[in-house]
């Protein structure tokens, strides 16, 4: 849904060990602390927190402020504090008789007085804020600009040691992002936070301007429980107004130099001076315009901040902008390309600036803008190389920056158009290639794919380039849920390929082969295809190198490896975010929230979820959309918000994706949570056995073990029990033989068993079924009339359980009495009442008669002592 324009409370965050030396500080009945930072950095706001806790100490709050129009009276800043004064020469016994008059103002209360702005204080104010500092009953709060004259009695504070200094830095990206999420009163998405921390540099008055400028236009929207940016963001005008302050009386040619700078930041300076001759670059680093950087041996020039870049660029007009473009492109050429990033800087320059365009420079330059993300940069110049007639290996670039932007449909028209320009083995497989991933991945027509693979194969003569399409089928099958012929056709292939046949087939073998338990095998796999990925040379793959850490990950998370699997999630997405890559991001945002949900951290799971599904529908990838959704319904249910889980998944059901793909089992266990949180443990049954058997048939028996694991989890220990037995011995990893021990302990009532599958399962990090465990042998203890073991065990399952955000199961929720007091099939029959069936549905549900049902409850009501339903769901629920 979309923003709108809000109102916004902005908490004072990450300034807490400053706030705690004053108020150590403050204990003193007298002394100052000096603020200093960049404009915008925070100073006042502090300052004004500073002041209300001197309030609540008891000291009584006084604020002048000193301003440039003040700073030509004697005392103007505190005009507003001084008393009449008798005529005198006497400048120290003045100074004294307004201190004086100040602290009187406490009515013998301690005054606390801050100083807003100190470098525009005039020579008197100085003195007497100087003179305030050494008063009895008198603490002062000073802000100052950094890098701004101050008064000499200003400077004297800290110089003299009369004051503190505490220089205010701007925010990191974590303290954006706290902020952020304060502000908005949600979670905001990683690329949203890196995007507005680079963009303000951490300066907290920027990034308030560009949040409340974005809220206002839309390009703030609040999608999926998570904030994000949708489109480009735009420059607030009070923002314009601002920085417009900060550039204003420049002559021209400072003005010029800054508009050159820019439009093509960061610049050697050998290249600006030889665009605008005479530059005094020395007055505009004086004046905090301009920042000057060594670069190896390149000595580079860029703005002060890159809002100034903004702003120049809003306000220049397209003349100006092409005449700066081409004296740019000018210069460069004269110089000489000799970086990648000049060639991109060259093409876009000449693109720009109306010159001729060069086919081979402006694709060189779209590879380039690929490779670092830049989508639609990479586009434009891939457009401007096709037309300016450049061959077979632009067009396929073009059509694959479409894809990349969602627009799969156009991307496929493209790729149609060159089936007769693929003259060559290598172009055929390229194009071959490029088509089966639109075909299946964004279009969902999976069987055209496999006749494109079919007739590339046919048509192919080259071994090594047939050998690429063989792989490709074999990615095919696995997406398509047929994971055994995939890895049989995948796996021989790694013996003899090399180059993009290789990288082909170990992203088809390692997908698979971890799906299938393999974990080994998928991760040698997804580590052999990264490294012969980036040995690649000539057009790029339609995928990234990204795609190997996400085959690694989802592996190591199948095997149980939970920490190593978060730990590479969070490292990739990282990367992402810095690179700027939505595909990437999306992906390891989903795995990162997928790690999260096996070890339950259910909230964490739903927020990155959110931004994976996101993302993933930035560039219209339905199949992966589907998938984000599927574990977000999932970690919403275990939340117990039935309602937004059921929303999730009607939107799940909207995309039509097949049923039978990679995660697919995924999804009936995802219905099934839902159900069991609506209360409906039996058709959550239903939908776990679809999961199993689904998982069964593609071979997917990592998801089968987790799917069989669950109906053990919910009681059906005993049915769970043979088939976890052997799926423990085909998936690898610690988590499968875990959870075989789990159900074998429930079904024996096996209370050290239970506890040790507790420690096994925190072990792999999954805490949600080490808490489950840990409750499980609470009952078995209390059957056996052990008390002080359960009561230990009780206390265990509520520590770990502690540590999952909230999830809410059957097994952590139904009161220890109850499931010790009830059989299982009167607690089934329970919580089917306490979801609001009648006794008839229930029958039906169960395909018992509707005499058993009754029976079953009124037996239930006996045992715990409660008269009818009411009773009953007060009873059931611990909380």
């Amino acid at each position: 849904m979309g923003s709108g324009s809000r109102e916004l409370t902005w908490p004072l965050v990450g300034r807490g060990a400053e706030l705690k030396r004053a108020s150590t500080l403050l204990r003193a009945d007298r002394g100052a602390i000096v603020l200093a930072g960049a404009a915008g950095v925070g100073k006042t706001r502090l300052a004004a927190e500073c002041l209300d806790l001197a309030a609540a100490r008891g000291f009584v709050p006084l604020r002048v402020s000193a301003t440039q129009g003040a700073a030509g009276f004697p005392f103007g800043a505190f005009a507003s504090l001084v008393p009449d004064l008798a005529p005198s020469t006497n400048l120290l016994e003045v100074l004294r008789t307004i201190a004086d008059a100040i602290v009187g103002r406490g009515h013998g209360k301690p005054v606390a007085v801050l100083v807003d702005d100190a470098h525009l204080l005039d020579q008197a104010s100085a003195a007497l804020t100087r003179l305030l500092a050494t008063t009895k009953r008198a603490f002062v709060f000073v802000t100052l600009r950094s890098g701004q004259q101050a008064p000499d009695a200003v400077v004297a504070l800290w110089k003299d040691e009369l004051a503190e200094r505490i220089e205010l830095h701007p925010f990191a990206a974590h303290e954006v992002e706290e902020l952020l999420s304060a502000a908005l009163q949600g979670p905001v998405d990683g690329a949203t936070v890196h995007l507005l921390h680079r963009r303000t540099q951490g300066n907290v008055l920027f990034l308030r301007e560009v949040v409340l400028g974005a809220l206002e236009s839309g390009a703030f929207r609040h999608e999926e429980g998570i904030w994000r940016l949708g489109v480009s963001l735009p420059a607030s005008s009070r923002l314009v107004e601002i920085i417009g302050t900060r550039l204003s009386g420049l002559d021209e040619r400072g003005r010029h130099t800054l508009e050159v700078l820019a439009f093509g930041e960061p610049l050697e300076v050998e290249l600006l001076q030889a665009v605008q001759n005479q530059v005094d670059l020395d007055a505009l680093e004086r004046r905090g315009l301009v920042r000057i950087e060594q670069d190896g041996r390149r000595l580079n020039a860029r703005l002060a901040h890159p809002l100034y870049g903004e702003v120049l660029r809003a306000r220049l007009s397209p003349l100006r902008s092409r005449a700066s473009a081409r004296a740019l492109a000018k210069a460069l050429a004269t110089v000489g390309a000799r970086r990648r990033e000049d060639t991109l800087r060259l093409a876009v320059w000449s693109l720009e600036g109306g010159d001729s365009v060069q086919p081979d420079l402006m694709y060189s330059a779209a590879t380039t803008a690929r490779q670092r993300y830049d989508f639609r940069l990479a586009e434009r110049l891939a457009r401007a190389a096709v037309g300016a007639g450049a061959g077979f290996e632009a067009h396929l670039l073009l059509a694959q920056l479409c894809w990349l932007q969602g627009r799969a449909e156009e991307a496929e028209q493209q790729l149609g158009t060159l089936v007769t320009a693929a003259t060559t083995d290598v172009h055929r497989a390229l194009l071959a290639t490029t088509r089966i991933g639109v075909l299946d991945m964004a279009l969902k027509q999976t069987d055209a794919a496999l006749q494109v693979a079919e007739e590339a194969e046919t048509a192919i003569e080259n071994a090594g380039c047939r050998d690429q399409i063989t792989a490709e089928r074999a990615r095919i099958l696995g997406r398509s849920g047929r994971h055994s012929a995939a890895i049989a056709l995948a796996v021989p292939l790694l013996d003899r390929v090399s180059g993009r046949a290789l990288v082909s087939a170990c992203f088809a073998a390692g997908t698979s082969m971890g799906v299938a338990g393999q974990a080994a095998g998928a991760i040698a796999a997804a580590e052999r295809g990264l490294a012969a990925h980036l040995q690649l040379t000539g057009p790029p793959l339609p995928f990234g190198p990204y795609l190997h850490q996400v085959i690694r990950c989802a592996a190591l998370r199948y095997a149980g490896r939970l920490a190593e699997s978060g730990a590479l999630a969070e490292l990739e997405y990282d990367k992402a975010v810095e690179e700027g890559s939505v595909e990437a991001r999306s992906f390891f945002a989903c795995l990162r929230g997928w790690v999260a949900l096996t070890e339950g951290r259910v909230a964490t799971a739903a927020r990155l979820t959110g931004e994976a599904v996101g993302a993933f529908r930035e560039m219209s990838w339905p199949m992966w959309v589907r998938n984000a959704l599927m574990i977000r319904a999932h970690a919403l249910a275990l939340l117990g918000d039935v309602q937004a889980a059921r929303a999730v998944l009607s939107e799940l059901d909207a995309l039509r994706v097949p049923p039978l793909e990679i995660c697919g089992p995924e999804v009936p266990r995802a219905r099934a949570w839902i159900e069991v949180s609506a209360g409906d443990v039996a058709q959550g049954y239903e939908y776990l056995g679809e999961a199993a058997t689904m998982a069964q048939q593609c071979g997917a028996y990592a998801l089968e073990s987790i799917a069989v694991h669950d109906l053990a989890r919910l009681g059906r220990a005993d049915a769970a029990l043979p088939r976890l037995r052997e799926l423990a011995e085909v998936v690898e990893g610690p988590l499968a033989p875990a959870r075989a021990a789990h159900a074998s302990a429930l079904v024996a009532q096996d209370a050290a068993g239970l506890e040790k599958s507790s420690a096994s399962f925190d072990a792999c990090g999954a805490v949600l079924l080490a808490a489950e465990a840990s409750a499980d042998a609470a009952v078995a203890w209390r059957r056996k009339g052990r008390l002080r073991q359960a009561v230990s065990a009780e206390r265990r399952a509520s520590a770990l359980a502690a540590r999952c955000e909230g999830a809410r199961t059957p097994a952590l929720t139904t009161a220890v009495v109850v499931r010790t007091t009830l059989t299982p099939r009167q607690l089934e029959i329970a919580r089917l009442a306490v979801a609001g069936l009648a006794n008839k549905e229930i029958a039906a549900r169960l395909r018992l008669s509707h005499r058993t049902v009754e029976n079953n409850l009124h037996a239930a009501y006996e045992k715990l002592g409660v008269a009818g339903r009411n009773g009953l769901a007060r009873t059931l629920e611990i909380s």
